[in-house]
């Protein structure tokens, strides 16, 4: 699901209000969360906005999702979902072809009800490690 513009205005208002690790490149690059110049508040701000809307974009797993995700056999790497809806995994990055996901390691996979943030309008499948959040 997308974040809306509220969504991410907010985060981004929080990320400037509790984070004094951003610096100020226009003036004396000192850390602050505002500046005294506008160009490098716009600047903090456009930083903070694309950091808040990279965070709110992630997809965020339920516990069942989890749980699931952590009991693949090991070869399979990859999951999206074809144009009918349903879910697969894969041992190697499949790409799209037509209305499917191409790979010849492709396999049916049947917890077609769970993952919903999932959908065929990916352009690319999920890494199930990076959902699992276990590599950068």
């Amino acid at each position: 699901m997308k974040a809306t513009k509220e969504a991410i205005e907010r985060k981004a208002i929080d990320i400037l209000l509790n984070n004094n690790e951003r610096t100020c490149d226009f003036c004396d690059g000192k850390k602050r969360k505002i500046c005294c110049d506008w160009e490098c508040t716009k600047m903090l701000m456009a930083t903070a906005l694309e950091q808040a809307e990279q965070e709110l974009s992630k997809p965020t797993l339920t516990e069942h999702e989890r749980v699931i995700l952590q009991n693949i056999e090991e070869p399979f790497q990859y999951i999206a979902r074809d144009s009918d809806g349903d879910l697969e995994i894969s041992r190697f990055k499949m790409v799209k072809s037509g209305l499917y996901w191409d790979d010849a390691t492709i396999e049916q996979f049947p917890f077609k009800k769970l993952f919903t943030f999932i959908t065929w309008e990916d352009e690319e499948p999920y890494n199930i490690e990076e959902l699992l959040g276990e590599t950068e």
